[in-house]
């Protein structure tokens, strides 16, 4: 008795059995996540090196492709993963003081941050894909064309509202179930897409208030050039008197510059017409789609993470899940804030 009764008190129940003490454990799993994430820096150094080489290759065609992000939602992502980075540490916090109800507060709150980040994605990837503006060999877009985005602004309502409702289902179905590890694991994807839902209709609203004032301060200006015109157009006609007899020598000497217009337009650099702004989205959807399938794996790691601290299996003993976790989370949050001004602030 006396053997097995010393070996339960000497070993914690989620300690293996190739370590001597919890803390060999702790700092053996520490190492080997500082390991992994130096893989994921170097992965992600290829891409930066790649932006910085077509950069500086051609800066006027990345200055001209940067207007069609909105710094305004990359800054409310940046916000919310700042927060969320926040919310982690303070669960590694509570887990080592034993605040079973503060470490899974704040894991709920990083993964509603999350959510809202994919929701706000999800209205720049929609939009964006409506516009033309794919990566290069598909990118449509047409260098001043406005097309009609309502039918868009009106499918990003209808998902945002049907993640809200699954969420609220999912919170449902979370209270009646009574195994523990289900209710919160089925608890924190309802908080997720909460989340998700959140960020696609605040991101969807204001893009489209901001499309609607754009419409009208144009409306606007043609009304205000319109009535300038009227008010001059006796001037107009004298002047147009006058520009007739020396109409065949302005328009040959035109000619030449309307050959070269093309040659000066950022959109169409290189000989590669309007498609090679489809290089900047390429690393744009290849840098944001690759750093948004990190936020979606851990997505999946704190929904077991939470799993396991509904059932009670974090302490002030052990607790390396849950800074392992949070690590690799602010290492994406990292990530992201090197992505923020490499793309949404280029002007």
């Amino acid at each position: 008795m006396s053997t097995a009764h010393a070996d339960d008190h000497s070993h914690h129940r989620f300690q293996a059995h190739h370590f001597e003490t919890s803390e060999q454990q702790f700092q053996a799993g520490k190492l080997g996540m500082w390991l992994f994430l130096a893989t994921e820096v170097l992965f992600f150094s290829a891409m930066f090196c790649a932006y910085a080489v077509y950069r500086s290759n051609h800066p006027e065609v990345f200055e001209k492709a940067a207007q069609f992000l909105n710094p305004y939602l990359g800054a409310a992502n940046t916000l919310v993963l700042l927060a969320s980075s926040l919310s982690v540490a303070w669960a590694v916090r509570c887990a080592q003081m034993n605040d079973r109800k503060g470490l899974l507060t704040n894991l709920i709150f990083t993964l509603f941050c999350a959510g809202a980040f994919m929701g706000v994605k999800s209205v720049e990837y929609g939009l964006k894909f409506k516009e033309g503006l794919f990566w290069r060999g598909n990118f449509s877009y047409v260098d001043g064309s406005h097309p009609d985005l309502t039918e868009t602004h009106a499918t990003l309502q209808s998902i945002g509202l049907w993640l809200l409702g699954i969420a609220v289902a999912f919170v449902v179905v979370s209270m009646v179930i009574k195994a523990a590890g289900g209710k919160w694991a089925l608890f924190a994807l309802g908080a997720t897409l909460f989340g998700a839902g959140v960020g696609c209709l605040a991101g969807n609203a204001y893009t489209l208030h901001e499309e609607q004032a754009s419409h009208h301060a144009t409306a606007g200006e043609h009304a205000e050039g319109e009535e300038h015109a009227e008010e001059h157009a006796a001037e107009g006609e004298v002047a147009h008197t006058e520009t007739t007899a020396e109409a065949p020598a302005t328009d040959e000497a035109a000619a030449p510059a309307d050959a070269e217009a093309p040659a000066g337009d950022p959109l169409a650099y290189g000989g590669e017409g309007s498609k090679f702004p489809g290089v900047f989205f390429s690393i744009y959807y290849a840098m944001t789609g690759v750093h948004a399938i990190h936020i979606l794996a851990g997505i999946g790691v704190f929904v077991w993470i939470i799993s396991r601290a509904g059932r009670g299996h974090f302490d002030s003993e052990y607790y390396g899940p849950v800074e392992y976790t949070g690590l690799y989370w602010h290492l994406v949050d990292l990530i992201w804030i090197y992505l923020f001004p490499l793309l949404y602030l280029i002007q």
